[in-house]
């Protein structure tokens, strides 16, 4: 029996490694983006700060 090569093992080694991953990639679905849209108003409107903070902690 002939002794395989380092170097031939370590391409097989690769090898293994990219048919892998291809399988890996193609499982996966992209991500679609869908588009947001936006008012007229830039601004978002703010809420004014409660006067009294329920604190259930007691700090």
């Amino acid at each position: 029996m002939q002794r395989v090569s380092i170097r031939t093992l370590v391409l097989l080694l690769e090898l293994l490694i990219a048919v892998i991953a291809m399988q890996y990639v193609t499982m996966i679905t992209p991500v679609r983006a869908g588009a947001v849209w936006v008012a007229t108003d830039l601004v978002a409107p703010v809420s004014a700060p409660a006067d009294q903070v329920d604190n259930s902690l007691g700090l």
